[in-house]
């Protein structure tokens, strides 16, 4: 609670910029789905009204408990670089972290948590906001946190991101709780392209099916990495839905 209280209170200091707001545009999210899920851009020289804004939240020296500032003497700071920031939702909607996708690099390729590495993060299956609302149907898993945001807005499906195919294990307490009929795994063209994707893809569908559950895979061409990307090519009509 109080994680989710500096997470939030941090947000509210911070704006989106049109940049960022655009690249999600380009994405498939619309302005209702962007201002929803709660995207921030962390600038360069703005990381301070972050972690004031932390510091605030968690009253102090509490705060040592909040990923993402560092107490330095009586200074707090971030090891946070600029770029886009995404809210990080459990089960029950609470930001349990923020993951930082950096400016200027590779799409997801520099992805790290607040903290800068993951040990400090609460590491969840991610439930987007929007994804809550279909809970009891058919839950779909893929990789990545704004890949599951995209994913749920254009497809209609709740889609659940894990933070890396690595953290297949997260999914299994998520499943459970969801209730849902039936699973789908889409790991998609990373299964195909990545040996330890498809790895831990075999692993999950093996452990869902030791716990009841009723799994299928989502497979399509590796040219799409992720089901986001998949979505907004089967909407540009360059691939068939």
């Amino acid at each position: 609670v109080a994680r989710d209280a500096a997470y939030r209170a941090a947000l509210a200091a911070l704006r989106l910029d049109d940049a960022h707001r655009a690249a999600l545009h380009a994405r498939g999210l619309d302005d209702a789905s962007i201002d929803a899920n709660g995207y921030r851009t962390l600038p360069g020289g703005g990381r301070e009204a972050l972690v004031d804004a932390l510091v605030r939240a968690a009253a102090g020296r509490a705060a040592e408990g909040i990923p993402g500032a560092s107490r330095a003497g009586e200074a707090w700071s971030s090891d946070a670089i600029p770029g886009l920031l995404i809210p990080v939702r459990d089960f029950d909607g609470r930001i349990v972290a923020l993951r930082l996708r950096p400016d200027g690099a590779p799409d997801g390729s520099r992805d790290a948590y607040l903290t800068g590495r993951s040990e400090g993060a609460a590491a969840v299956a991610h439930v987007p906001l929007a994804a809550r609302a279909g809970r009891g149907r058919r839950l779909v898993l893929a990789l990545g946190e704004l890949t599951a945001d995209v994913a749920t807005a254009l497809s209609g499906h709740p889609v659940a991101g894990l933070p890396r195919a690595s953290s297949w294990a997260l999914a299994l307490d998520l499943v459970a709780a969801w209730g849902a009929p039936d699973v789908a795994v889409a790991f998609g063209g990373a299964a195909r392209s990545e040996p330890d994707v498809a790895t831990a893809q075999v692993r999950l569908v093996d452990a869902l099916r030791a716990a009841g559950a009723t799994v299928s895979t989502w497979a399509w061409d590796a040219r799409w990495k992720g089901l986001d990307e998949l979505l907004c090519a089967v909407r540009r009509g360059e691939v068939a839905p």
